[in-house]
């Protein structure tokens, strides 16, 4: 799985492409870890998952990596707006919105980058 990580006028977009499976989960959050220590301010994320051409996911990949990111403490509130528009795709990523728990957290799943662009930068 491919992952882009490049902060962009306040915005941390993250572009996922190709195939997601569970060990790809396991090992993002240390580059996303990194990209959030290199600012002052945990910046809003937008992720695309727009370039996902195949899913390797169950139910408890999700659930594992929502408990890992509830584990974290982060210098601010932040949102993260999720992009996807393929069923399977919309599917995990409103999943993964309604097992995160983390106070410092707002997850949101949009059809489109426009609109998702507009809630994460308000």
């Amino acid at each position: 799985m491919p992952l882009a990580l490049f902060e962009k006028d306040g915005i941390l977009p993250i572009v996922y492409s190709g195939a997601v499976t569970g060990k790809d989960l396991e090992n993002w959050p240390a580059s996303l870890k990194e990209a959030e220590a290199r600012t002052g301010r945990v910046p809003n994320r937008l992720v695309d998952l727009t370039r996902v051409t195949r899913l390797e996911l169950t139910f408890t990949d999700m659930l594992v990596l929502a408990e890992r990111r509830r584990g974290l403490r982060f210098k601010n509130a932040f949102k993260c707006a999720l992009v996807a528009y393929e069923p399977v795709t919309t599917g995990f990523a409103q999943m993964y919105e309604a097992l995160n728990d983390h106070p410092q957290t707002t997850i949101e799943v949009f059809p489109d980058r426009d609109t998702a662009l507009r809630w994460v930068g308000e």
